[in-house]
């Protein structure tokens, strides 16, 4: 395995590759914004990255443009991506913007916004995407037994399942 990191204005990625694997691991760190890049210099034979954005602070319009020529330029290559550790705004966007997750770009996990209604509290849950069930999404219980309830509209927000099962 091979480490590098690989910086831009507003952001960069920690680059892990595994060379037995032609698999990258990205971890991100910034913003998804005009400054975006639209190609990242990568080995040779990647067949796969896993790209981890818990990491994310902002994401734009302009960003999202750019994301997905960067995710056509993997594309191009044909380097599947899976997303890891999703903050809802990247959720929100990947719900609203058929391009951002396809049969070869998949989210694989993510954080679920909830809200404590005791405190109004906003807390994030990290759930595997394969375990979400739109027909019987529910809301949720803290190690307290505190119920909090999903600060979104399960069916909008967990859109993207529909254009990554294709």
């Amino acid at each position: 395995m091979s480490n590098r990191v690989l910086k831009f204005e507003n952001c960069e990625f920690e680059n892990i590759f595994d060379k037995e694997f032609n698999t990258a691991t990205l971890h991100f760190f910034g913003d998804i914004d005009r400054e975006f890049p639209i190609e990242l210099p990568l080995q040779a034979n990647l067949s796969k990255i896993n790209l981890y954005l818990k990491n994310l602070r902002l994401l734009n319009s302009a960003g999202i443009k750019n994301f997905i020529l960067l995710m056509e330029f993997f594309n191009k290559k044909r380097i599947k991506v899976s997303f890891h550790e999703c903050p809802p705004s990247f959720i929100l966007q990947c719900s609203s913007v058929m391009e951002m997750v396809t049969p070869q770009r998949v989210v694989k996990s993510l954080f679920l916004p909830y809200i404590n209604e005791e405190n109004n509290e906003e807390i994030l849950i990290l759930q595997n995407a394969s375990d979400l069930n739109l027909e019987n999404f529910s809301d949720e219980r803290n190690h307290e037994g505190t119920e909090l309830s999903f600060n979104h509209n399960p069916k909008l927000f967990l859109n993207f399942l529909t254009y990554q099962n294709k």
